[in-house]
This record gives C-alpha cells, sequence and structure tokens, in this order.
C-alpha cells in the first residue's frame, strides 16, 4: 500500500510527504491482519498508517475472495448481528442453512478467519447484499460489476447517502461501517433498485475519503488540494 502511494507521487512530481488513500483487494498488513481500506501519510521512505476501514473477517480465507456472498455474511454477522434475517435478502436468503452454519462458525470461533479492512471486500459484500453477485468467475467480478451498475446520471437530491462515522482508536482513524451495511440492507427489503442502491454506495464511499483526509489534514498539517467538483 505504501508502494501504491508511492508510485502516485512518483507519476505526479510530489516530494513532500502525503495523505494518501489506498483501497485495494488484500494484502499483509504490517500488524498481521488483512489491509485494503488504508489511509497513509506517507513519503518515499516510509509511511504512518493513520487510518482505515473498519475491520471484519474474512471467513475462509481465499474463499471469501471468490464467494462474495462470505464478506456480505461477514459484515451482516459481524456489525449487524447473527440473528437479521435473511429472508429479503436474494443471494443470502438461497445459501444452503448447513454452510451458513459453518460460516457463522467460522466468524465467531476466527476459524480461519483473519480480519480485513479492505475496501475491495466491501464492495464485494454491498454487491451480494444487493443481489448483484455472490460468486465471480474472476478478480474482482462483484466489484465492477456494482459499478457497472451504477446509472450515468444521477439526481442526487432524489436521496440521501449511507451514513457511516469516523471514529478515534489507538490513534487512528477508523470508519465505522455498521450504519452502511444497515442501511443497504434495509434499501433492499424495501425493493430499492440496485443502480440507486450502487450510486449511493459509491458517492458514499467518495465521502468516506474526503471526510477522512480533511481530518486527518486538520491534525497533520498536511494541506489538501482544492478540489475539483463537489462530490
Amino acid at each position: 500500500y505504501h508502494a501504491h502511494i508511492v508510485s502516485c507521487m512518483v507519476e505526479n512530481e510530489v516530494q513532500e510527504p502525503v495523505i494518501g488513500v489506498s483501497f485495494d483487494g488484500t494484502g499483509y498488513g504490517s500488524d498481521g491482519t488483512i489491509w485494503g481500506g488504508e489511509f497513509l501519510i506517507a513519503d518515499y521512505k516510509g509511511f504512518e498508517r493513520v487510518g482505515h476501514l473498519e475491520y471484519v473477517p474474512l471467513p475462509g480465507g481465499a474463499a471469501a475472495i471468490e464467494k462474495p456472498y462470505r464478506m456480505a455474511l461477514s459484515y451482516v454477522y459481524t456489525l449487524l448481528g447473527k440473528e437479521l434475517p435473511l429472508e429479503a435478502l436474494p443471494i443470502l436468503s438461497k445459501l444452503d442453512a448447513d454452510e451458513l452454519a459453518i460460516i457463522k462458525r467460522q466468524i465467531e470461533r476466527r476459524l480461519n478467519s483473519p480480519l480485513t479492512s479492505s475496501a475491495g471486500r466491501l464492495f464485494d459484500a454491498v454487491s451480494a447484499l444487493a443481489g448483484i453477485r455472490g460468486v465471480v468467475d474472476y478478480e474482482a467480478q462483484a466489484a465492477i460489476e456494482l459499478e457497472m451498475m451504477a446509472p450515468g446520471e444521477v439526481d442526487e437530491s432524489d436521496f440521501a447517502l449511507y451514513p457511516f462515522s469516523i471514529v478515534e482508536e489507538q490513534r487512528c482513524k477508523v470508519v465505522k461501517l455498521g450504519e452502511l451495511i444497515s442501511a443497504v440492507v434495509e434499501d433492499v427489503r424495501n425493493g430499492v433498485p440496485a443502480p440507486i442502491i450502487s450510486a449511493k454506495f459509491h458517492k458514499t464511499v467518495a465521502q468516506i475519503i474526503v471526510q477522512t483526509c480533511q481530518l486527518i489534514a486538520k491534525e497533520s498539517g498536511i494541506t489538501l488540494p482544492a478540489p475539483r467538483r463537489t462530490l
């Protein structure tokens, strides 16, 4: 993730320290967890991790990457509770009861379920919750199809963005996602079309990035560039 940010610095001929945002699939972090939704203060020599998306288990490890419905279950079970009814969720409601029980145990006991802050896995989870893609045939398919589902032109006044919060934990900004996941589930249950869910989600992710960077900039003294347009 540091390398991702440095490559952008090189490309743009930036010499001074920056607030770098690295949203990716999964990769080992320096704290032993799986990273992928990171905010770093970085220069060419090193970095400080100053923010990340909330951790959730990656049930089954690589199996959760191949089966996004596992990530959807991880977010639901971890952040909303293991007794949440799944009947109105198109993909999750069709899963075998035995597999659901196994995934619950993996999450509860952390069996082959490392913690992850991955943005890619969050996109997978929302794709599965919205009924777009539960199992992938190639890398990032669920996230790609979620993005492609979003309409090209959306009147933002027609809907509110999904809620989220940013808290301080161990001198690090952590983006809490329980309210976001709960609101996505509520939209699916209420029959909100997948294109609108996708548009709301992508706009919300943009706001997560903006607001987290603004907080980091205020504390670090690093100046943010002027926005090119209002998000």
